[in-house]
């Protein structure tokens, strides 16, 4: 069997969790070992996850620590998740998938030649699904693990000019949120978006050699945003909750075979 993870972060997802366990063994049967993880204090996500024939691992929140004012990134506590359930599991290959996706094919048929050992990964995280091979995985440094923070500072002075990457510290007043440099500045400074979840990952698994390929498993649709998680009560993540809440509603109505 392969080993197929994902998180339940909060009780927003209990209405999401029977589409995606339902929809994922409709078509593609007992294939996986699924594994959930879950917050130990949230005892009623625990006892609803144990229903549905699924192994549900307890995986205290993880926050990192910041010099305030910090980076307001969000995606700690999802790739220490992330790895902890990648520590859990025994097959060669593990899916790592989203909660708020529903299958609507079959999860291996089509990605079954690509998962071989010359690669290293399928697809990206923030994408819904992605699949790792597990020994290459374990090779590696950077795991899930997302980054912020960073500026370039450009070398024109190279015959072939030169960008080397700098955190926004370095770059004085030019921190990492403004998109140009100080006209005035000598200095010409670029700034580079932060890195997402698991996005560092298939960079470092090319750089050993190993293959990755963006073809996930397309067949599953993507609510996105599902457990509100990273938004606050502000009014404009409150218009972003409803326009998610909207997408679930037709969710739960377009698949509700599943539920």
């Amino acid at each position: 069997m392969i080993d197929y993870c994902t998180i339940l972060f909060n009780k927003s997802e209990h209405a999401l969790l029977p589409l995606h366990l339902n929809s994922l063994r409709h078509y593609s049967k007992d294939l996986f070992n699924i594994k959930i993880s879950v917050r130990p204090e949230d005892t009623e996500s625990i006892e609803y996850c144990k229903q549905f024939d699924v192994e549900v691992l307890q995986h205290p929140v993880y926050t990192q620590q910041l010099s305030h004012p910090g980076l307001r990134q969000a995606g700690f506590d999802c790739a220490n998740r992330l790895d902890k359930l990648m520590q859990s599991c025994t097959s060669d290959w593990v899916f790592l998938a989203q909660l708020d996706i529903v299958w609507v094919g079959n999860a291996i048929k089509r990605i079954a030649p690509l998962m071989n050992d010359t690669c290293g990964m399928l697809g990206i995280w923030p994408h819904g699904c992605t699949v790792i091979n597990r020994k290459v995985y374990n090779e590696c440094h950077h795991a899930f693990w997302p980054n912020g923070g960073w500026l370039g500072r450009v070398h024109s002075e190279h015959p072939n000019m030169m960008i080397q990457i700098i955190g926004n510290k370095e770059g004085g007043s030019q921190t990492w949120w403004k998109k140009h440099s100080n006209p005035n500045s000598q200095e010409k400074l670029i700034n580079i978006d932060g890195i997402d979840v698991g996005m560092l990952l298939p960079i470092e698994m090319q750089g050993y050699g190993y293959t990755f390929d963006r073809a996930v498993p397309y067949e599953y649709h993507h609510i996105g945003g599902a457990s509100f998680h990273g938004l606050t009560d502000c009014l404009g993540d409150e218009n972003i909750k409803q326009g998610i809440i909207k997408k679930i509603n037709h969710a739960l109505k377009k698949f509700k075979r599943f539920r």
